[in-house]
């Protein structure tokens, strides 16, 4: 792959290339893809469904895992990945205890493996669970070597993450051939006093964490505020994410593009845009974020959030923008398509504020081409973790914090 970083102005170059060919796309059509230079630029105008024809979830889930009280298998706590497999069986990444729960497709507990400890087949933590090729990947965090599960919950082997420049970097996903896909930001005691953006670099490593490491492009990974003790990202500051799309890598980057499709060899060969214009940050806005940094939850421990002094900090230094970012999160679907979040709507204003997203959220649909085909509307309080073809899998928080595992069929009437 060639070498994108030192890097960034080759990205720039073609994101401005592409800018320029915007003037091309003829103002009839919904949808065209223009070649600028060799880079495809994918412009919708609208989205692809018609009325009547949108993708949408039901009211309710075909299946509910999860209560308030009983038996250790029914409580959920930190669910941070999920998967069903192909006998519709799902396995449950439960952090709080590091377990791998299974379940039968109609919910009933089948057996847990892994669990907290310092066995070969168990866990210090979990951050994020991948299903790839038949096999569970459980991250644990930046120093600790990466477990690799088969579906059944047995213990396959260990991959230990890349250190490079001798510094940590994190696992944002993994290919199905075993290549990883790494973040690692600019140190933060680098940034200026005040405002200003956090260099991140997002490289990929050979199958099983080779010694290779390709550097994939070096970006701003949001806008971040220095002060004396906290360092702390901006007000609605969006979000850099990066995933596989088979041998390909889509970086979304909201403040320049929807997002760009980067090939095995490390170009750039399509840029993804829609015409949807950003809302507003009104002052509602910005009291709503004061109020949530001032009095929203914080988890427990000894960090200097706790503090209302500090809160106070933030509060006094915190930068706004103009309007929200076009989206937040990205995630792919099983079968390759690209979901955005909607950036209609301010997320949790610090990644320290301990308080699940209340409202329902918007995920916009693009197909292997770019077209946008539109948007799907999830329920409030769920955080999808897995998108297939008919399905949508994940978490929901009631009222009262509780976690639950939902499955909800995808509707797709015909066109």
């Amino acid at each position: 792959m060639k070498k994108l970083s030192g890097g960034v102005g080759c990205v720039y170059a073609v994101l401005l290339l592409c800018v320029g060919a915007c003037a091309d796309v003829s103002e009839g059509s919904t949808f065209e893809v223009v070649d600028s230079a060799g880079v495809a630029l994918a412009l919708s105008r609208e989205p692809d469904w018609a009325d009547g024809s949108e993708w949408s979830l039901p009211v309710e889930p075909v299946l509910e895992l999860g209560a308030q009280t009983g038996p250790v298998d029914v409580l959920f706590s930190e669910v941070v990945g999920a998967v069903r497999l192909s006998d519709r069986s799902i396995v449950v990444c439960n952090a709080d205890d590091r377990t791998l729960r299974y379940y039968g497709p109609e919910g009933v507990h089948l057996y847990s493996r892994a669990g907290q400890g310092d066995g070969p087949d168990e866990l210090r933590r979990m951050a994020r669970c991948f299903h790839r090729a038949g096999e569970i990947w459980v991250y644990q965090a930046p120093a600790l070597p990466i477990k690799i599960f088969d579906e059944r919950g047995a213990l396959l082997r260990t991959v230990s993450i890349p250190r490079p420049g001798g510094r940590v970097a994190q696992l944002i996903d993994v290919a199905d051939d075993g290549s990883m896909l790494l973040r690692q930001d600019a140190r933060r005691q680098t940034l200026e006093p005040g405002a200003s953006p956090l260099r991140t670099t997002i490289m990929r490593t050979a199958p099983d964490g080779g010694a290779a490491l390709d550097t994939v492009g070096t970006f701003d990974g949001g806008l971040w505020v220095r002060g004396d003790v906290v360092t702390f990202p901006a007000a609605f500051s969006p979000t850099l994410a990066a995933a596989f799309v088979g041998k390909s890598i889509v970086v979304s980057w909201p403040e320049i593009s929807d997002f760009m499709v980067i090939d095995s060899v490390g170009d750039v060969v399509r840029r993804v845009r829609t015409t949807t214009e950003p809302l507003a940050v009104s002052a509602a806005d910005r009291r709503a974020f004061e109020d949530r940094v001032l009095n929203g939850p914080m988890p427990a421990g000894d960090t200097p959030y706790q503090d209302e002094g500090i809160r106070r900090q933030i509060v006094g230094m915190m930068v706004y923008p103009d309007v929200f970012p076009v989206h937040y999160r990205m995630l792919i679907s099983i079968d390759g398509l690209v979901w955005l979040e909607r950036g209609d709507a301010p997320r949790d204003p610090l990644p320290q504020v301990a308080d699940v997203y209340p409202a329902p959220t918007t995920w916009d649909v693009f197909d292997s081409e770019g077209r946008w085909l539109g948007g799907v509307a999830l329920p409030a309080r769920f955080d999808p973790l897995e998108i297939a073809g008919a399905h949508v899998l994940g978490v929901h928080h009631d009222e009262l914090g509780v976690e639950r595992l939902r499955l909800y069929d995808l509707t797709k009437p015909v066109r």
